[in-house]
């Protein structure tokens, strides 16, 4: 199954960035065209989580990983982000 090969490699890397990634399925509740990706960060900020998962240089394997998922995508769907910050 493509998650059970590509996840624990993905989400290992994204750890030494600061970013927690959790997964990715179809959320038939929302609408069963959507899919959800969920990560956690390091910082509260989005613009600075991004920017720091920016500047880093995947390794070769992490970056055919994110290619493949990029070929699965529909790059030009609408995009939904929800930023949940937790209370301290």
């Amino acid at each position: 199954m493509f998650d059970q090969r590509i996840t624990a490699r993905y989400a290992e890397f994204c750890a030494t960035t600061g970013e927690y990634y959790a997964g990715t399925w179809h959320c038939d509740a929302l609408d069963p065209t959507w899919l959800v990706e969920a990560h956690g960060y390091d910082v509260d900020d989005p613009e600075v989580a991004e920017a720091q998962t920016r500047s880093v240089t995947p390794p070769d394997d992490v970056a055919e990983i994110i290619d493949e998922c990029r070929s699965l995508q529909q790059r030009d769907a609408p995009r939904v982000s929800i930023w949940l910050i937790p209370t301290r």
